[in-house]
């Protein structure tokens, strides 16, 4: 038992480093490719996933870009509006749900609540009919986290999305993520001015992370 449960921290561990280098190579290769050497592929390619890739990316670019200037957010919302058009044209869902991920990150980006939470929203319903969990948790937890908390209505539902995530993660077995997402709804409870709920909440939370081998414990203590 006790070399099954060392094997299990393995994966997890070299899942999270994939996932680590994955993310820092993604980064790399998108600060090594200017605009003008994106909008030169664009032209070159044909009208296929590989141009609806290309030009997500070159959205991102913007939309990522500090300053939140409008001329950024114009142009990423030209290339968000090709994938859109490109993607739908192909019918290809990947590429239709990738560029309702990148619109919705773009409307929640210059704060248009209505609009980022509508393609999360779709997203959420879409991997619900399909009975992808994993991916509809995804989409909850992003909803979660780009609600801001200026408001107690936003807290509240900021709550709601992140415990449908809680759900799903627990369902299937992905004990880090669950707790982290607890940890998420602890966090909403202390802006609220619930201080003894929260406080109980992060207590359970460190004793869970405890067993099941978590070390980054100092995220926790940080709250």
């Amino acid at each position: 038992r006790v070399r099954h449960h060392e094997c299990i921290k393995i994966k997890h561990m070299a899942k999270r480093i994939l996932t680590s280098l994955f993310l820092i190579s993604s980064v790399l290769a998108l600060r090594a490719q200017t605009p003008h050497d994106l909008r030169l592929k664009i032209q070159k390619s044909k009208a296929d996933t590989d141009r609806v890739a290309l030009l997500l990316q070159l959205a991102d670019y913007y939309v990522l870009k500090p300053g939140e200037l409008k001329i950024d957010l114009d142009s990423a919302f030209d290339c968000l509006n090709q994938a859109d058009q490109l993607s739908n044209a192909l019918h290809d869902i990947t590429w239709q749900n990738k560029t309702l991920s990148s619109l919705g990150t773009y409307y929640f980006e210059k704060s248009d609540l209505v609009h980022g939470k509508a393609c999360f929203l779709k997203l959420a319903d879409y991997y619900h009919k399909k009975g992808d969990k994993v991916q509809e948790a995804w989409a909850w937890r992003t909803l979660g986290l780009n609600i801001p908390r200026n408001s107690d209505v936003n807290i509240a539902e900021k709550i709601k999305y992140f415990e449908n995530a809680y759900k799903l993660y627990y369902k299937i077995n992905n004990p880090e993520r669950a707790l982290d997402i607890r940890k998420q709804i602890a966090d909403a409870h202390l802006n609220q001015g619930k201080y003894e709920l929260a406080e109980n909440e992060l207590k359970n939370i460190l004793q869970e992370y405890k067993e099941i081998g978590y070390k980054k414990l100092h995220y926790t203590y940080d709250l």
